[in-house]
């Protein structure tokens, strides 16, 4: 009885442990980030955005392009609407950042530095009016001055 009892209690233990690692925790699905967390992360973006730019550093650049898009079709997506906002979400986003960051795009394929340090000033101004719509006007950002990211390496090896 004993030969039959480990092995038994061997294929139990690796069905529970398989069934654990399978199985998610309730509400694991359920956390949708704030849009807070969202801009917070906009923010880092637009940021690095702007390293990357002045340091010519291209593939970064357009890396953090595509990282903007990302978060706020994410926002819009997550935060369709503000409860105080007649506008939703989505179309305050295209209507004020997509262009100017399809210009940031296309300056960054062209590796032109002065069309890429123009349009920032653009994406920069637009996300400005973007939360003056949505009375987040207290809100203003500006190019950052002073880099909070002393652990990453802007400049490219060339």
């Amino acid at each position: 009885m004993r030969i039959l009892y480990t092995p038994i209690m061997q294929v139990t233990a690796c069905s529970i442990l398989l069934s654990a690692c399978v199985s998610q925790p309730s509400g694991f699905n359920k956390y949708v980030p704030g849009l807070g967390e969202i801009m917070g992360q906009i923010s880092t973006r637009h940021t690095k955005l702007w390293y990357a730019g002045a340091a010519q550093n291209w593939e970064l650049a357009a890396y953090e392009i595509k990282e903007l898009k990302e978060g706020f079709e994410e926002a819009g997506k997550l935060h369709p609407t503000l409860e105080h906002i007649i506008q939703r979400l989505p179309v305050l986003f295209a209507g004020n950042v997509q262009k100017p960051l399809e210009h940031l795009e296309q300056a960054v394929k062209e590796r032109n530095l002065a069309q890429f340090t123009q349009n920032y000033e653009v994406l920069t101004k637009a996300c400005n009016t973007c939360h003056r719509a949505t009375e987040f006007g207290f809100n203003k950002i500006k190019r950052p001055t002073f880099n909070p990211y002393s652990n990453q390496i802007f400049e490219t090896e060339n």
